[in-house]
């Protein structure tokens, strides 16, 4: 649990660093999303087991969460759909798994990918407020 803040906060600052890898925020009404897209074997044997993660050069992680501005940027839980699409126009619709850590929420998926294989992703964060979209794209190795 506390094991995986830390490795998914390690794993965002390493993002800086690695050409192939992308952590991202965006502002959508009162919230701020904040996303990334990784390689699955950034993790380790043992946080993946913990959190039931196919550890593979084939699988990516989809890490999702979203702070509320209007409460001092406090995580909140939420109904969030996605999808993700290849450059073929292949869909894959994303359910997301929600991990709950003290007051850090966290929602991930994975997504099987080949080589140099781009997605574009389509999120929709559902508050009481309305829906929010949030888009991005991110381009997979096999590493």
């Amino acid at each position: 649990m506390k094991a995986f803040k830390l490795i998914i906060a390690a794993v965002m600052g390493f993002m800086i660093w690695l050409p192939n890898a992308s952590a991202e925020m965006k502002k959508v009404g009162p919230y701020e999303v904040h996303f990334s897209a990784f390689e699955s074997t950034f993790l380790t044997p043992e946080i993946a087991k913990t959190y039931q993660i196919n550890r593979s050069r084939y699988h990516a992680v989809i890490n999702v969460s979203i702070l509320d501005t209007r409460n001092a940027n406090a995580a909140i839980k939420t109904p969030l759909t996605g999808e993700a699409k290849n450059l073929l126009g292949h869909n894959v619709t994303l359910s997301f798994k929600e991990i709950i850590e003290g007051n850090a929420v966290y929602y991930i998926d994975q997504l099987k990918y080949s080589n140099e294989e781009t997605f574009r992703f389509y999120l929709v964060i559902k508050t009481d407020e309305g829906e929010y979209p949030v888009q991005f794209i991110k381009k997979f190795y096999v590493n």
